[in-house]
């Protein structure tokens, strides 16, 4: 195992001195011949010398190990689930934020009723700290806020400008009012 790490060191030094191009390149090229015009600094092709000396002697068992580790570090490069939205996607929206259901259905039916406009309720209610601006949010991509707000939020069938929830998350209880939507 040291010696297979050992082998690995090189293109960990890449990976974090060089770019993550060539590190692939260098792990894709194994015992090939790489160019002498490949890498443009000194540290790069001793890195490059150094992977080539120790990791063609292994056997193709150790380098499959080997190359089998990178691909483990490929897939972490790539960060899929936390990709960009598209381009024009993103919401403004308002909430208050309680501890319980039972206080977040007494706050939407005093707002509903008239009793409170939705901003005076999260300024008396919310255990946020958006509560100074009635629970203005701002506007926002998805991704920012947690998954199950923005499920409810990103939904294009979702209405605009109602009470929404009770949401549950592991910050508390949400009521939402979705002010716009863009991009959906």
């Amino acid at each position: 195992m040291a010696r297979i790490l050992l082998n690995f060191l090189p293109i960990m030094i890449l990976i974090i001195f060089g770019s993550q191009s060539d590190a692939f390149n260098v792990a894709s090229s194994s015992c090939l011949k790489i160019p002498p015009t490949y890498s443009s600094s000194q540290s790069e092709r001793s890195a490059v010398q150094t992977f080539r000396s120790t990791s063609c002697r292994t056997t193709s068992r150790q380098t499959t190990a080997i190359f089998g580790i990178f691909d483990a570090f490929k897939g972490a490069f790539s960060n899929a689930e936390y990709s960009a939205p598209p381009e024009g996607v993103k919401a403004s929206a308002s909430h208050i934020l309680v501890p319980t259901e039972d206080i977040a259905l007494d706050v939407k039916k005093r707002v509903e009723a008239g009793e409170l406009t939705f901003a005076q309720a999260a300024g008396k209610f919310s255990t946020c700290n958006s509560k100074s601006q009635g629970g203005s949010l701002g506007s926002f991509p998805p991704g920012r806020m947690v998954r199950e707000f923005d499920d409810v939020i990103f939904n294009p069938s979702t209405e605009l400008n109602a009470i929404l929830g009770p949401v549950t998350t592991k910050f508390g209880v949400h009521l939402i009012v979705i002010g716009k939507r863009s991009g959906v």
